[in-house]
Protein backbone atom coordinates (compact mmCIF):
# COMPACT_ATOMS: atom_id res chain seq x y z
CA UNK A 1 0.00 0.00 0.00
CA UNK A 2 1.10 3.63 -1.00
CA UNK A 3 1.56 6.26 1.50
CA UNK A 4 -1.67 8.24 1.82
CA UNK A 5 -2.42 11.01 0.88
CA UNK A 6 -4.63 14.17 1.91
CA UNK A 7 -6.82 15.95 -0.57
CA UNK A 8 -9.46 18.78 0.85
CA UNK A 9 -8.77 17.35 4.76
CA UNK A 10 -9.12 13.93 3.89
CA UNK A 11 -7.32 11.12 4.00
CA UNK A 12 -6.61 9.35 0.50
CA UNK A 13 -5.61 5.80 1.69
CA UNK A 14 -5.14 3.91 -1.75
CA UNK A 15 -8.32 2.24 -3.20
CA UNK A 16 -10.04 2.37 0.50
CA UNK A 17 -11.49 6.27 -0.44
CA UNK A 18 -13.71 4.84 -2.65
CA UNK A 19 -14.65 1.39 -1.13
CA UNK A 20 -17.78 0.77 0.12
CA UNK A 21 -19.55 0.07 3.94
CA UNK A 22 -20.83 -3.05 2.75
CA UNK A 23 -17.93 -4.02 0.67
CA UNK A 24 -15.57 -3.53 3.70
CA UNK A 25 -15.35 -5.32 7.56
CA UNK A 26 -16.30 -3.50 10.49
CA UNK A 27 -12.51 -3.31 12.06
CA UNK A 28 -11.44 -2.20 8.62
CA UNK A 29 -12.89 1.09 8.90
CA UNK A 30 -11.91 1.88 12.25
CA UNK A 31 -8.42 1.01 11.84
CA UNK A 32 -8.32 3.62 8.59
CA UNK A 33 -10.10 5.92 11.03
CA UNK A 34 -7.53 5.85 13.59
CA UNK A 35 -5.02 6.38 10.36
CA UNK A 36 -6.49 9.37 9.38
CA UNK A 37 -6.70 10.85 12.81
CA UNK A 38 -3.22 10.20 13.84
CA UNK A 39 -2.14 11.85 10.27
CA UNK A 40 -4.67 14.96 10.41
CA UNK A 41 -5.25 15.71 14.23
CA UNK A 42 -2.70 14.64 16.15
CA UNK A 43 0.19 11.69 16.09
CA UNK A 44 0.23 11.49 19.89
CA UNK A 45 -3.73 11.96 20.81
CA UNK A 46 -5.26 11.81 24.16
CA UNK A 47 -8.80 12.13 25.32
CA UNK A 48 -9.97 15.05 23.56
CA UNK A 49 -12.87 15.47 26.47
CA UNK A 50 -11.24 14.58 29.68
CA UNK A 51 -7.67 14.63 28.67
CA UNK A 52 -6.12 11.32 29.92
CA UNK A 53 -3.52 10.37 27.97
CA UNK A 54 -2.09 7.34 30.32
CA UNK A 55 -3.24 5.01 27.36
CA UNK A 56 -3.79 4.83 23.82
CA UNK A 57 -7.45 6.41 23.06
CA UNK A 58 -10.02 5.17 20.78
CA UNK A 59 -11.22 7.05 17.77
CA UNK A 60 -14.93 7.27 18.10
CA UNK A 61 -17.43 7.93 15.38
CA UNK A 62 -20.32 10.47 16.35
CA UNK A 63 -22.23 8.96 13.71
CA UNK A 64 -21.75 5.42 14.52
CA UNK A 65 -20.72 3.13 11.03
CA UNK A 66 -24.10 1.02 12.07
CA UNK A 67 -26.00 4.17 10.85
CA UNK A 68 -24.82 4.47 7.39
CA UNK A 69 -25.88 2.94 4.08
CA UNK A 70 -23.81 0.34 2.56
CA UNK A 71 -23.43 2.55 -0.71
CA UNK A 72 -21.22 4.94 2.07
CA UNK A 73 -17.57 5.51 1.25
CA UNK A 74 -15.06 4.53 3.98
CA UNK A 75 -13.89 7.81 3.38
CA UNK A 76 -17.48 9.81 4.33
CA UNK A 77 -17.19 7.90 7.09
CA UNK A 78 -14.19 8.98 8.58
CA UNK A 79 -14.32 12.66 8.01
CA UNK A 80 -12.46 14.23 10.41
CA UNK A 81 -15.59 16.48 11.75
CA UNK A 82 -17.59 12.65 12.77
CA UNK A 83 -14.06 11.36 14.72
CA UNK A 84 -12.91 11.98 17.88
CA UNK A 85 -10.25 11.05 20.18
CA UNK A 86 -11.63 9.23 23.22
CA UNK A 87 -10.32 7.12 26.56
CA UNK A 88 -12.38 3.71 26.95
CA UNK A 89 -14.39 5.73 29.90
CA UNK A 90 -15.19 8.54 27.78
CA UNK A 91 -15.96 6.64 25.21
CA UNK A 92 -18.48 3.88 27.32
CA UNK A 93 -20.33 6.92 28.51
CA UNK A 94 -21.03 8.32 24.63
CA UNK A 95 -22.06 4.91 23.33
CA UNK A 96 -24.65 4.77 26.06
CA UNK A 97 -26.16 8.57 26.21
CA UNK A 98 -24.19 9.61 28.81
CA UNK A 99 -21.81 12.39 27.29
CA UNK A 100 -24.32 14.58 24.79
CA UNK A 101 -23.59 14.34 20.67
CA UNK A 102 -23.38 18.52 21.25
CA UNK A 103 -20.90 18.12 23.30
CA UNK A 104 -19.08 15.97 21.48
CA UNK A 105 -19.56 18.28 18.42
CA UNK A 106 -18.33 21.35 20.03
CA UNK A 107 -15.09 19.60 21.17
CA UNK A 108 -14.66 19.08 17.89
CA UNK A 109 -15.13 22.39 16.50
CA UNK A 110 -12.84 24.15 18.54
CA UNK A 111 -10.11 21.28 17.50
CA UNK A 112 -7.07 22.77 15.89
CA UNK A 113 -5.51 20.44 13.28
CA UNK A 114 -1.45 20.38 12.90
Amino acid sequence: MRKSETVNGRVQISKFDTRRKGDIQHQDIRFYARKAYLELVNKNPVCERCGYSKMSPDIAHVKPISEYSDDTTVIEMNELANMIALCKNCHWEFDRGMVPVEEIKTIIAARVVL
